[in-house]
């Protein structure tokens, strides 16, 4: 059987075996490149839900830093702490402390005066302690007199009352005697 031309030109077009081994290592080749590409596609959306996790990380380090500011500030704002000039937390920590270390500066020189006060008040104290105890003293000594003093004062009104209404009995009675 010989074959017909038809079948020899259609035989004709068709490419050469080593054209088809040609196209298939280029596919070969661009489905290895595709497949490389896929794995760096998968690595660099890890890479980015990575960076997108520690951006929350730091942003939940950063409320956090807020949230100790605000803490460790609220107690101290009776004192002048300052409030902060913004969001940038670092800025606020930094005027914190700067503040801090400026009232710890003003409070150390200040303090030997009162330290000093704090001496004077004590020996003051003392002074009316002793003071105290020597009135009580006193009042436990003079307490005898005082309780003397009450019942001659007692006797001495009841000789008065005594007398006065002897007074009143003599005047009653001499009323009625003739003048002489």
């Amino acid at each position: 059987a010989v074959p017909d031309d038809g079948a020899l030109r259609a035989a004709d077009q068709l490419p050469a075996i080593a054209d088809l081994d040609a196209g298939l290592a280029d596919l070969d080749r661009l489905a290895g490149a595709a497949d490389l590409a896929a794995v760096g596609v998968r690595a660099a959306r890890r890479a980015r839900d990575a960076a997108a996790a520690a951006v929350e990380e730091l942003r939940a380090e950063v409320d956090a830093a807020a949230a100790g500011l605000r803490a460790a500030r609220d107690p101290l704002v009776p004192f002048g702490a300052p409030a902060p000039a913004g969001p940038d937390v670092l800025a606020g920590w930094t005027a914190l402390v700067d503040w801090a270390r400026s009232e710890a500066a003003a409070r150390a020189s200040a303090l030997p005066a009162a330290r000093d006060g704090v001496a004077e008040a004590e020996r003051r104290r003392d002074t009316a302690e002793q003071a105290w105890r020597a009135v009580e003293r006193a009042v436990v000594e003079r307490h005898p007199d005082e309780t003397a003093a009450a019942r001659a004062e007692q006797e001495a009104r009841s000789a008065v009352d005594t007398a006065e209404r002897r007074a009143a009995q003599l005047r009653s009675a001499l009323r009625g005697a003739p003048s002489g």
